[in-house]
């Protein structure tokens, strides 16, 4: 789903947390794989598909990736046992919980030498830059003003109101202050900054 921002705000207009194995997949935009979307964000009036999106790509076979000019991209191995890129020519080894960024326009495939993975991509319309941050967390963690979604990896969060993320939910961050209790975990911090 695409939520509309208003002012320029990037972030979704209340908080939510969305479970991984909830959301539906669908289909690449080339067919060669699919992906559960787990948040996207368009400004008002802008013209572009999205200002950015979130999205889980269930990796099963090797395959190109869709290409999507005009956007950069975050790719995080979140879980599996590792995956070779070829990203314009140049291959990238990536073990769980690394990431690597490219350009939308790249031709970029996936090779899984060690059998299926999951991945996080984060793409951003080029207005705006946006980043994956993998932190061991323990304990209460404020949430930064451009942190727009928090990803548990490992380990468990409580919200303030007692809501609990598991391994692969994601809490998508309202527009006021958030303070996350981290239990032993490892997070990701996706940020978005408008350029």
């Amino acid at each position: 789903m695409v939520r509309e921002g208003s002012g320029g705000d990037l972030r979704p207009a209340s908080g939510s947390i969305v479970r991984t194995q909830d959301v539906a997949p669908s289909a690449w935009r080339n067919g060669a794989g699919t992906t559960r979307e787990i948040a996207a964000c368009r400004a008002a009036g802008s013209a572009a598909d999205f200002d950015w999106r979130i999205s889980v790509a269930d990796l099963r076979h090797d395959a190109s990736f869709s290409r999507f000019p005009g956007i950069d991209r975050t790719f995080l191995l979140a879980s599996g046992a590792g995956v070779v890129l070829e990203i314009a020519g140049t291959a990238v080894a990536l073990e769980e919980w690394q990431a690597t960024a490219f350009p939308g326009e790249d031709e970029v495939s996936v090779a899984l030498p060690r059998g299926p993975a999951t991945a996080v991509n984060l793409m951003t319309a080029r207005s705006h830059t946006g980043t994956m941050s993998v932190l061991p967390v323990d304990g209460a963690h404020p949430l930064t003003p451009a942190t727009v979604a928090v990803l548990v990896l490992e380990g468990g969060a409580r919200t303030p109101r007692g809501r609990v993320l598991r391994p692969m939910d994601f809490l998508l961050r309202g527009a006021g202050p958030e303070i996350l209790h981290f239990t032993d975990a490892v997070a990701v911090f996706v940020d978005i900054r408008g350029r």
